[in-house]
């Protein structure tokens, strides 16, 4: 499952920037990413959208995972939903 998550953070730090950004989401202040997994496109939202905030929905097992793995102290306005 881990392995499963870092390709699909590779994809997102590939082409995540341009996926965010092909619409202006100025405007919205919370993002929400459903089945967001390792969190990849959420932090990429927050590298383009400085002032948003972006809630994950995903399982359980997939939020534990992440928590664990992937999104650190640093990312503060990520947060996650089982």
């Amino acid at each position: 499952m881990v392995k499963f998550m870092h390709l699909m953070n590779s994809i997102w730090n590939i082409c995540g920037r341009d996926v965010v950004t092909s619409f202006d989401l100025t405007p919205f202040k919370v993002i929400c990413d459903l089945g967001g997994c390792s969190g990849a496109l959420a932090k990429q939202c927050t590298l383009a959208y400085p002032e948003c905030t972006v809630t994950i929905f995903d399982l359980p097992k997939v939020v534990r995972v992440s928590r664990e793995h992937f999104v650190t102290e640093a990312d503060q306005r990520i947060g996650f939903q089982e």
